[in-house]
Order: C-alpha cells, then structure tokens, then sequence
C-alpha cells in the first residue's frame, strides 16, 4: 500500500512538473493595435499569431466604416520591393522592428474617396521612401460617399495574458507537495514494530 502510494505520488509530481515547464505559448496570441497620427484613426484592431507555426490565424481592422481582413495578406505578404516577404517578417514589423533595408519608417495608411476605390495598408519603408518596402494591404476598398483618410504610427500590445502567479504557485505548492511524500515516515510514525530482545511493542504514538 505504501509503495502504491508513493508511486502516486511520483506520477502527479511528474504530470505537474511537465505542466511548470510547458511552454506559455503554445497556442496562437493575441495582440490589440492602437493607432496614432492624422485623418480618421481605425477604431479597433487586433490580429493573432502563433510564433511556434508563424502563422497568422485572424487579423481584423475596423476603419471609417470598414471591416478588413488581413489574414490573408499578412500570410503572403505580396507588396514588397527589396524585402523579404513572410509571415515572419510581417509578425516582426508589426512588433516595431524593422525588416527592411534602411532607416525603417513603420507606418499605417487607409484612404477612401468617392469615385475612387482605394485601400488600407501596414508597410516598413526601409529607408523611409519607396524604395524598400514590405506591406500588408486590403484594398480595393467600395467607394465612399465622403472622402475619408488617415495615416500614422501604431503600436502592438498582447492582448492573451501569461499564466497567473497564483496558478503557478498553486502548480509548485503541488509539484513540492508530490515530492515531499515520498520521503520516508519518521520511524515513530511507523506501527507494530516490536523489539527482539524486550519483546515490547514500539507502537503509534498517541
């Protein structure tokens, strides 16, 4: 019985150590983009991305009106000149870190006039003109009643929180709880043990 349940107690010891030393990013994350600069700023923005796969899963943008779909674009990334276009490269630009030859200029633009179909993009301009570029863009965009433009800088943020303190307090206490069991009993602990020469019976203490 004793030996069952310390082979217990090494099992769950186990199965919450692989938990501590799992990784927190095993599943797609979560970012939220907020936008500064000039014109109509996107009303909400958020895109997710698993780095393990460096695929994007989602990547909506609400602007002037406009729902737009960059998952697409993001996973072949088709406006480039003089750089390397991946989901990867775009994952990086999008965190602020230029891939680009150049002084990196990382910026948003969406335009829309009524007459004209035009789009929205995310682009690193290498050497801040065109002359590298890497964007993401969904465009056309349906004509609008009422010109409509905006451009700028934004910033990434994550969006999926890591694992809790607590739940990774709770996880250890276990994890050292599993461990502790299995050290022997202190001997007074132990029952029926009788002495040879005495005969007395060493007991449970009360």
């Amino acid at each position: 019985m004793l030996f069952a349940s310390r082979a217990t107690c090494a099992v769950a010891a186990a199965m919450v150590g692989l938990a501590l030393i799992a990784p927190a990013d095993a599943s797609p994350i979560t970012y939220n983009i907020s936008f500064s600069g000039g014109g109509t700023l996107p009303t909400s923005a958020s895109f997710q991305y698993d780095p393990n796969t460096a695929v994007f899963s989602s990547f909506i943008v609400n602007w002037a009106g406009y729902v737009m779909d960059f998952t697409a674009s993001a996973n072949a990334p088709t406006g480039t000149i003089g750089c390397t276009g991946t989901s990867a490269s775009v994952y990086q630009f999008l965190l602020g870190t230029g891939v680009c030859p150049g002084t990196n200029l990382i910026q948003w633009n969406g335009f829309v006039s009524p007459g004209f179909q035009s789009g929205f993009s995310f682009a690193d301009l290498g050497g801040g003109g065109n002359n590298t570029i890497l964007s993401i863009q969904v465009g056309p965009l349906a004509p609008g009643a009422v010109s409509v433009n905006g451009t700028g800088h934004f910033t990434v943020a994550q969006a999926t929180p890591e694992p809790s303190t607590a739940l990774q307090l709770s996880l250890g206490l276990l994890f050292f709880g599993g461990l502790a069991c299995l050290l022997p009993r202190p001997a007074w602990r132990r029952t029926g043990t009788r002495n040879a020469t005495s005969g007395h019976d060493f007991g449970r203490r009360p």
